[in-house]
């Protein structure tokens, strides 16, 4: 990751304790199959926005994503918002082409980007999550299958 990058998304499994990328992962080594222990690691601009502290269930995480960007990508003037099972929310604003990204937790963090790149890459991170799930976790594909067809009714940015 560069400092100058805009936005940068690593999912991350919880797997002997730690969280790693989701992408070196061979096997996932899950208490239950409902629920994948990890984390989403959100920088912008090279500065920390979401971290190992927001840990979560990482399908639940990209699955409420998806409502997010089918609202964000819809229009210039949207708001969405999304709750997790760790204490907070997050709130996407979209004004014009500048979306703000706020993480409410035990503290405030606010980001602002440019809005049609970081939709890219938020649906981009989507679907590699989503198709990385279906190698590593093949017993859940049918939901896995079903995240990504939902990506079908998002306006193409």
């Amino acid at each position: 990751m560069m400092a100058n990058e805009m936005l940068h998304i690593e999912t991350c499994a919880k797997q002997d304790g730690r969280f790693v990328p989701i992408e070196t992962v061979g096997e996932l080594k899950l208490r239950s199959p409902l629920y994948v222990d990890g984390s989403i690691r959100v920088t912008v601009w090279g500065r920390p926005l979401i971290t190992d502290a927001e840990w979560t269930d990482i399908v639940e995480w990209w699955g409420s994503m998806s409502n997010v960007l089918k609202t964000l990508s819809h229009g210039t003037d949207s708001v969405a918002e999304a709750y997790f099972s760790w204490p907070g929310t997050m709130l996407f604003e979209v004004s014009g082409e500048t979306l703000t990204w706020t993480l409410r937790g035990a503290q405030t963090r606010t980001a602002t980007l440019d809005r049609v790149p970081a939709l890219r890459i938020l649906m981009h991170e989507y679907r590699r999550f989503f198709e990385g799930m279906q190698i590593i976790s093949p017993r859940s594909n049918g939901d896995y299958d079903v995240a990504l067809d939902y990506m079908k009714r998002f306006k193409t940015l």
